[in-house]
This record gives structure tokens, sequence and C-alpha cells, in this order.
């Protein structure tokens, strides 16, 4: 037959925990720092989870400036192909004269106009 693995006769009494004041003052010591550490612990959090909200508003006034610069980028490249466009025409014009004799023709215009303002305040004064 197999040994008895009764836990009846196996059970030993525990020890009996000595409570001086010494081991007292340590428990409450231990306590303290645990407590102290947590109290660090969520002034620390509070801490973290404040810099986090301002990091994600910071994060919005960077999209927000990002977007505002991706949209000004988008009008100066349409400007410019607007302005290669109308470089592209005045060249394609010009090949022809059609602006060279636009540009003779009002400074003809403007001459004109100025020599009679000359003959006027000649005789205007004169």
């Amino acid at each position: 037959m197999a040994p008895s693995t009764s836990r009846t006769t196996d059970m030993r009494p525990l020890p009996k925990t000595v409570a001086n004041e010494r081991n007292k003052q340590q428990l409450n010591l231990i306590a303290n720092n645990i407590g102290g550490t947590a109290e660090q612990l969520k002034r620390q959090l509070a801490q973290v989870e404040t810099e986090l909200k301002a990091d994600a508003k910071g994060k919005k006034e960077f999209e927000d400036y990002h977007t505002k610069l991706l949209i000004e980028r988008a009008d100066i490249e349409e400007r410019i192909k607007k302005n290669k466009d109308w470089i592209a025409n005045f060249e394609r014009n010009s090949d022809n004269g059609a602006f060279e004799e636009q540009y003779k023709r009002l400074v003809g215009e403007i001459s004109t106009i100025y020599e009679g303002a000359k003959e006027f305040h000649q005789h205007g004064w004169g």
C-alpha cells in the first residue's frame, strides 16, 4: 500500500508573525513610500496627458497651416501655368509681329497726343 497522503497528518501550524514596533514602522514606511510613488506617478501621468493635449493642439495648428500652404501652392502653380500660357501666346504672336505692330501703333498715338499737348501749351502760355 501507498503511504497515506492525508493533509491532516502533514499540516503543521503556521509560524506566528512577530509584529513588533520595528516591523510596524518598516511596514508604515514602505506603505508611505508606495503611496508617495503612486501620487508622484499620478502627477506625472497628469503632466503627460497635459503635454499630449498641447501636442494635439500643436499638431492641429500645424496641419491647418500645412493645408493653407498647400492651397497657396496650388494657387501659385495655377498662376505659373497661366503665365507660361501667356508667354507662349506672346511668343507665338511676336513671331508674326502682331505685338510689335501694336506697340508701334500705341507709341505713335502717344506721340500724337504729346505733340498736341505741347502745341496747346505753347499757344496757351506763349
